[in-house]
């Protein structure tokens, strides 16, 4: 049953008819990503995202009471550090309204078992203090190699040079390109994650192959595209549909004729 709490913050976006989270469909999703990607929490984080960008982050919580039942202090505030830095890698994604309720209802979990004045991790530089833009432009080409998209970042600089300017300095240099808890490999299957969760096709294509390029194992995209499409079957969301092993092949083409 829903508490106060949860109807005034973490389900307040949630229409009346959405799916009920169901531990019978998430925690073997959960354990075959956990299969293929050390640590386990990076499987939280994975999904954490998705629920996201399918504009379920109440769920996020629930999944993250499932997967700590016999957790320890420390293994709870260590699975949460990875489903908080996700969340946080995964908003110029998906969106402030659909990580919000992620957010609160985690913030709620955590004040209930007993830890109510936050949990410490390592941080970030702030901005004025690193050079993010010419980091940001560094992570960009490392992530887009191969990909053979690079006309639409020279279609953004020329005419949003603002957007340009912020996706380089912020989301990639600042969020994806520095985070203290996951290397870019990681980082980038996270945001492959919440773009194949939104169901945006081109980019989602382009991040699949990103994921890959920067060393993602072909079986965990493949996983990880085949979670998203369980979890927007639960959420009753169409996503496109994403061939792994074509854009594989495309990608490896790329590389080989030097396309960035």
């Amino acid at each position: 049953m829903a508490t106060e709490f949860s109807k005034k913050y973490t389900e307040a976006n949630i229409a009346h008819d959405a799916a009920p989270y169901d531990e019978h469909i998430f925690l073997p999703l959960h354990e075959r990503l956990a299969s293929l990607v050390p640590p386990d929490t990076v499987a939280t984080a994975i999904l954490a995202t998705i629920l996201c960008a399918q504009a379920r982050g109440d769920a996020v919580v629930q999944l993250f009471r499932s997967v700590t039942k016999q957790s320890s202090e420390e293994e709870l505030k260590a699975r949460f550090i990875a489903v908080r830095e996700a969340v946080t890698i995964a908003v110029p994604f998906v969106g402030l309204p659909n990580t919000m309720p992620a957010c609160f209802g985690l913030v709620n979990d955590l004040k209930g078992r007993g830890i109510p004045d936050g949990v410490e991790g390592s941080r970030r530089a702030n901005l004025p203090d690193f050079d993010y833009t010419s980091h940001g432009a560094e992570t960009v080409s490392r992530i887009y190699r191969g990909v053979g998209n690079s006309e639409v970042r020279e279609m953004i600089q020329q005419y949003f040079p603002e957007m340009s300017y912020y996706g380089r300095t912020t989301v990639w240099g600042y969020l994806v390109g520095s985070s203290p808890v996951f290397g870019l490999k990681d980082a980038e299957i996270l945001v492959a994650a919440s773009v194949m969760g939104l169901g945006a096709a081109r980019q989602a294509r382009s991040h699949v192959k990103c994921a890959l390029s920067v060393g993602n194992s072909l079986e965990l995209v493949t996983a990880t595209v085949e979670v998203v499409k369980a979890v927007a079957a639960w959420n009753g969301r169409a996503i496109a549909e994403i061939n792994v092993g074509e854009l594989a092949d495309e990608l490896e083409r790329n590389l080989a004729a030097g396309l960035q």
